[in-house]
């Protein structure tokens, strides 16, 4: 999961300056940051024909770590089969994960989260090409190119995606009669015709039928009708991608990489919010895939996503349906308005959100999750007892706050 505003007004235009109430729609909007949402309000808003850049550095910018915040940040580190030390121990070296990114530890400060989307670069969202299945069926050795260059030698895991969320987008009437006359038509077909769907690796070992989740995530665009083969993606689209990472599976310290541990995925979105003085800033939000056995199919997993909004105060549990007949039947929903055009102003280059809706199961207050870590006795708060506290808001054990609760 995204950011009330897209880089627009804040830039020299010949527009005329924003009214007050203009302001304080964008201002209001701006502090209800939305992971994910604002990312693909960025991905969602292209015709074939819009064009965009590659983001600086690309995917081999060597990131330097001797700042603080990047030492301060929690370690991310390869799961390697340490415990399986002793070579008699075939059951240890079978049952351990060597290749899956773990993070024992999740980080909650601004510089933290800033250095941990730094350093998961390499780790971005991915984005499937035109004309691969949306749905895939059983497993296969490789889902995408990068999967071709990092299994190359020894590893010989079979993979599957699943969607985790879907996100639809749409502008309100207003909005609507402010398209540009030629364009606006073609505008308004592709918005209410395609949507994003985020997906989870699933995978499990050669000659074994346990599943695990790999570290990092699936994007494409899909039709709501017709045929079921994704879509183009822009270069544009590409690049709004890298700011959307996974920070690793999370694994506890005391925890091997085994299967049934590496069920928890933690992905980062760094979104852009506004300040009081329409001043951009870097906002921090993050998203929970919890994979459980399916009770009814052993080879199965059931997926659960949740994402926090408003600065990590909200945690919000997602609806998915992976076949959504509109944008409404989508996990998350955003209202989009055009701020800039490109191509002699036909085609739009830049957009702000005007609203977010979340087809969510239930709502939680960060303030309640603390409080019901400390009914529990986890005097160290929920984030440290992650794996729980998903499994007890999936299995209602925790109280729902109030919708729209502060």
């Amino acid at each position: 999961m995204l950011e009330s505003s897209e880089s627009s007004a804040r830039e020299n235009s010949s527009e005329s300056s924003p009214t007050n109430t203009e302001k304080q729609a964008r201002l209001k909007l701006a502090a209800a940051g939305v992971p994910v949402v604002a990312l693909l309000a960025v991905l969602a808003i292209w015709l074939p024909e819009w064009r965009g850049t590659e983001s600086p550095g690309g995917r081999n910018t060597q990131i330097e770590v001797g700042t603080k915040e990047a030492t301060t940040a929690p370690t991310r580190r390869e799961s390697e089969a340490q415990v399986a030390s002793e070579e008699g121990s075939e059951n240890a070296v079978q049952g351990t994960v060597r290749w899956v990114r773990t993070i024992s530890s999740i980080p909650d400060k601004d510089f933290e989260l800033a250095a941990a989307h730094d350093q998961a670069l390499r780790d971005s969202c991915e984005a499937l090409p035109a004309g691969d299945a949306v749905l895939l069926d059983g497993f296969q050795p490789h889902l995408t190119k990068h999967d071709d260059r990092e299994y190359s030698e020894a590893v010989s895991a079979l993979s599957t995606r699943r969607p985790i969320f879907t996100v639809g987008l749409d502008m309100f009437s207003i909005d609507q009669k402010n398209l540009p006359t030629l364009s606006g038509r073609s505008i308004l077909s592709y918005l209410q015709s395609n949507y994003i769907c985020l997906q989870v690796r699933i995978q499990k070992k050669a000659g074994s039928e346990d599943l695990f989740l790999h570290h990092r995530p699936i994007a494409c665009v899909a039709k709501f009708k017709g045929t079921q083969l994704t879509q183009d993606l822009t270069a544009g689209m590409t690049s709004s991608l890298d700011n959307y990472r996974s920070l690793g599976m999370y694994l506890p310290k005391n925890q091997r990489p085994t299967p049934s541990n590496l069920r928890t995925l933690v992905l980062i979105h760094k979104g852009e919010g506004l300040d009081k003085e329409e001043k951009a800033f870097d906002k921090y939000e993050l998203v929970f895939i919890r994979a459980r056995q399916d009770r009814s199919d052993s080879e199965k997993l059931e997926l659960h996503a949740f994402t926090t909004t408003d600065n990590r105060t909200m945690l919000h549990y997602l609806n998915c349906d992976e076949h959504p007949d509109d944008n409404d039947d989508c996990s998350i929903k955003t209202m989009i308005h055009f701020t800039k055009y490109s191509h002699a102003g036909l085609y739009p280059s830049e957009s702000e959100t005007r609203d977010t809706q979340f087809n969510d199961r239930s709502e939680y207050n960060m303030a309640a999750l603390e409080s019901y870590a400390e009914a529990q006795g986890w005097e160290d708060g929920p984030l440290k007892h992650l794996n729980q506290v998903l499994d007890d808001l999936i299995d209602g054990k925790v109280p729902v706050s109030p919708r729209g609760s502060p």
